[in-house]
């Protein structure tokens, strides 16, 4: 009831702004969510009248502080400690895949992880080469064997002792 209906007929929803219920009234009629900069209450007001909020950068107490002068965070990469510098610069993390330690490494150089499935140790090889898992089902070890062949488990009822 009320959504879908012609904007004049919806139930408050959606009303020509001049008729809305304090949502989507002009800017000028709204009560203090909207109003003109100038009118908000603390927020939105010109920056230089703005308590703490949206003051210009250079007296805000900490945050926002031109980058130059924030400690440690948001400084130009090359003066930030450890943290955003130059990949070149970064200690094991973020270096041009040739030179990180073990992670991110062409997968032929990784230590084990990543290797090519031919080469992991048994894990993700072709079936036929896998270690007893997952072997064709019958060169399976007793498990998974054809019925008739399996060692008195799955046997033909009417054989079964």
């Amino acid at each position: 009831p009320g959504i879908g209906k012609p904007l004049a007929k919806a139930l408050g929803i959606g009303k020509p702004l001049a008729k809305a219920p304090e949502i989507g009234k002009s800017l000028a009629k709204a009560p203090g969510i909207g109003k003109p900069l100038a009118k908000a209450p603390g927020i939105g007001k010109p920056l230089a009248k703005a308590p703490e909020i949206g003051k210009p950068l250079a007296k805000v107490p900490g945050i926002g502080k031109p980058l130059a002068k924030a400690p440690g965070i948001g400084k130009p990469l090359a003066k930030a400690p450890g943290i955003g510098k130059p990949l070149a610069n970064a200690p094991g993390i973020g270096k041009p895949l040739a030179k990180a330690p073990e992670i991110g490494k062409p997968l032929a150089k990784a230590p084990e992880i990543g290797k090519p499935l031919a080469k992991a140790p048994g894990i993700g090889k072709s079936l036929a080469k896998a270690p007893g898992i997952g072997k064709p089902l019958a060169k399976a070890p007793g498990i998974g064997k054809p019925l008739a062949k399996a060692p008195g488990i799955g046997k033909p009822l009417a054989k079964a002792p």
